[in-house]
């Protein structure tokens, strides 16, 4: 390969790459939000009589209701 042809194929590498990267980095800034409801607890395990703590994530359009 001439020198030429070297830093054609450097420039589109660079270019390919900072292109990917560019669209790899928005996703991460602004990420689409999913239209689910989610439930969560604070920790993975508890002792017998403590206290769980819910959280529940509604991303939906419209109200959820929970019954306790």
């Amino acid at each position: 390969m001439n020198s030429k042809t070297k830093i054609f194929v450097g420039i589109l590498v660079v270019g390919i790459v900072l292109i990917g990267g560019r669209q790899a980095w928005s996703e991460q800034i602004s990420p689409e939000t999913q239209k689910q409801v989610t439930i969560t607890t604070d920790k993975t395990e508890y002792e017998q009589g403590e206290t769980v703590k819910v959280v529940l994530k509604n991303n939906l359009d419209k109200p959820v209701f929970l019954e306790s």
